[in-house]
């Protein structure tokens, strides 16, 4: 794990803030009051989608708040750094409402384990990245990245926790749910704004900044809003039943290998795109006897590849080293990003979810191909085909 004694502090923050689980234990209720598993075959099987929407056509205000005061929960109040109960079965929302009281507490828990995490994620950035950048790019030019990437490697991050990324499998929860935070929360970063390099505790807060409005945005928007709202309304956040079911917790245990080292693989990218490095890859036979650290050498469906990291005219010999240095192998940092673009078709793609490493470290690919498009230098070669390098 690189730099692991510098998240010390960040995990132990991490720890105090996030000790509220995700959902409600399975409570005993009332004696009188029988109730099902809270998962999301208990809600398929109620259909409790159509309880929700016809719930939503009897009320008179028809927000979270007026259905949980129908239901005899007047004091039900959700919102970030507010924690909504819906207490015990029968006690005092009958079954099955108290299902979807249920769901919307985990939901409103999620997202302030969110918010949470948010913070968490920049904390790893402010401790990482400057030692990174310093590394890699010891000039670093205040108004090359765009904050947008700054933004990506927050979402890159939060893809990871309780129902997104990797731990959906551990989460059991539904599919539309795991692309909450790609499709929900699109903070907005002016065009014109970039990372100061120089200043990345500034850099990082305005992305902060920008997230955790999103949250508080979409939150309040989704709680005020009618229960069948088409674009806000929670029950399609509850649709099928994915917050009903019990969550693996949001703690230090879960996050730290993952989070971190996709936060760093992409900020190691982030700054190489900076120093306009790129990968050359070209077909043929194929020698690194040298075992050097800008060349990989692989064979792809019976066809030899060779691939060079670059920036320039030159062998990027000295980046090279340092990632292979901070644990990176050349499969990632040099067969990666022409991996990445084979698949998606797209130069420096970037996956809106993880669900593996691929992609998160990406540069320019450049293959020229036909000798007939090999013009001067491969420098000059690969601009001529339309790369900013």
């Amino acid at each position: 794990m690189l730099f692991k004694k510098l998240h010390l502090v960040a995990f132990a923050a991490l720890e105090v803030a996030t000790a509220i689980p995700l959902t409600a234990r399975q409570s005993t209720g009332a004696d009188s009051c029988p109730f099902e598993p809270l998962n999301e075959t208990t809600w398929v099987n109620l259909d409790m989608d159509k309880f929700m929407t016809d719930a939503a056509k009897n009320l008179t205000t028809s927000n979270v708040q007026g259905f949980a005061s129908s239901l005899g929960a007047p004091n039900f109040f959700c919102g970030l750094d507010q924690f909504c109960n819906a207490g015990q079965p029968c006690l005092p929302v009958d079954v099955p409402a108290w299902y979807g009281l249920i769901a919307i507490q985990n939901y409103n828990n999620y997202m302030n384990s969110l918010n949470t995490a948010i913070t968490f994620a920049s904390s790893i950035m402010s401790l990482d990245m400057p030692a990174i950048i310093k590394d890699l790019w010891p000039a670093a030019d205040d108004s090359t990245t765009s904050a947008k990437e700054l933004t990506s490697i927050i979402s890159l991050g939060l893809s990871v926790i309780p129902f997104t990324g990797t731990l959906s499998t551990v989460a059991g929860v539904a599919k539309g749910v795991n692309s909450f935070v790609g499709t929900q929360l699109q903070p907005a970063t002016a065009p014109d704004l970039f990372v100061k390099w120089s200043d990345l505790a500034s850099s990082i807060s305005t992305a902060v900044q920008a997230y955790q409005s999103a949250v508080s945005k979409s939150l309040d928007d989704t709680i005020n809003a009618g229960l069948d709202d088409s674009k806000t309304g929670v029950n399609l956040m509850l649709s099928g039943g994915g917050f009903l079911g019990v969550s693996h917790n949001f703690t230090q245990t879960d996050m730290q290998s993952e989070i971190t080292d996709n936060l760093k693989l992409r900020s190691m990218a982030l700054a190489l795109q900076g120093l306009k490095a790129y990968i050359y890859r070209a077909t043929g036979d194929c020698f690194n006897a040298n075992n050097d650290p800008y060349k990989f050498c692989a064979t792809i469906n019976g066809t030899k590849w060779e691939y060079f990291l670059m920036v320039g005219d030159d062998f990027a010999q000295d980046v090279g080293t340092k990632l292979l240095g901070y644990g990176l192998k050349p499969e990632v940092f040099l067969q990666g990003p022409a991996d990445c673009l084979d698949k998606y078709g797209v130069q420096l793609f970037t996956p809106a979810m993880l669900t593996s490493n691929e992609c998160v470290f990406n540069l320019p690919v450049c293959t020229p191909g036909s000798t007939d498009n090999i013009v001067g230098s491969i420098h000059e070669t690969c601009q001529k085909l339309g790369l900013d390098v």
